[in-house]
């Protein structure tokens, strides 16, 4: 009887919240919507995922607006462990995994999220999640452990995916940043020289940017015999290369 009841008041109760928001002007909606939408989570079934995640979206531009990503976050990971597809379940924690990161700057939960996101393979959502690895790492001054996360996601096949030259590029800066040029520039030169027309179109400035920085180096490299120095700085400076933003969740 209690799961029926929750199966008739949990919807009535999202559409009481959605007249709410309608109607209430901009001063009380986010009060209102709120609690009526969290009172829809609350009476919800947790296998009804769908009017949950559904509720979740309409409260998000609510936190967003108030910059409550914590409240956000301990939305999505509620969530989580409740979608019924595995990879539905990888995409949320990476979702999850960038508002720690990005938002709350928490790179232990990021980490938590996304580490188990990558299965060794070169799908989307395994890549991504090694770059962000990659990402905390450098921001936790563990540069090494970020060349080696990259150099491992290199390892795979690239040849057609989008990651390809964000994870090129970056491992390229980790290599300038070390003096590294020739390795950098090997890195630059794949970046570079990617033929596919879809990655071509997706990243136009950060291949332009590659082509610059060989330039750049194989300049220096003619002028300086091919040996670093250790106070070197490649001319143009280091421009962080972009990493394609998240599916529309």
């Amino acid at each position: 009887l209690a799961r029926e009841l929750a199966i008739f008041i949990g919807p009535a109760y999202l559409e009481w919240a959605d007249k709410t928001l309608a109607a209430c002007s901009a001063s009380c909606k986010s009060e209102h919507a709120r609690r009526r939408y969290h009172q829809a989570l609350d009476i919800l079934p947790p296998e009804d995922w769908e009017l949950r995640l559904g509720t979740i979206k309409k409260l998000a531009p609510i936190y967003e607006a108030e910059n409550d990503y914590g409240a956000l976050a301990a939305l999505y990971a509620g969530l989580v462990p409740l979608l019924p597809d595995e990879e539905m379940r990888r995409e949320f924690s990476v979702f999850l995994g960038r508002i720690y990161w990005d938002k709350l700057q928490d790179q232990e939960q990021a980490r938590l999220w996304i580490a188990p996101v990558d299965n060794g393979g070169n799908d989307p959502l395994s890549l991504e999640s090694g770059y962000i690895l990659a990402e905390i790492a450098v921001r936790n001054g563990e540069a090494d452990l970020a060349l080696e996360l990259l150099k491992a996601l290199v390892a795979r096949d690239l040849t057609a995916s989008t990651w390809l030259v964000p994870i090129h590029d970056y491992l390229a800066v980790l290599y300038l940043q070390q003096n590294e040029m020739k390795r950098a520039l090997t890195q630059y030169r794949i970046s570079s020289g990617i033929r596919d027309k879809a990655i071509r179109r997706a990243y136009p400035r950060s291949i332009a940017h590659a082509a610059q920085k060989i330039k750049e180096i194989e300049g220096y490299l003619r002028v300086t015999g091919g040996a670093a120095g250790a106070d070197i700085t490649v001319p143009g400076g280091i421009a962080k290369p972009p990493i394609p933003p998240p599916k529309d969740l």
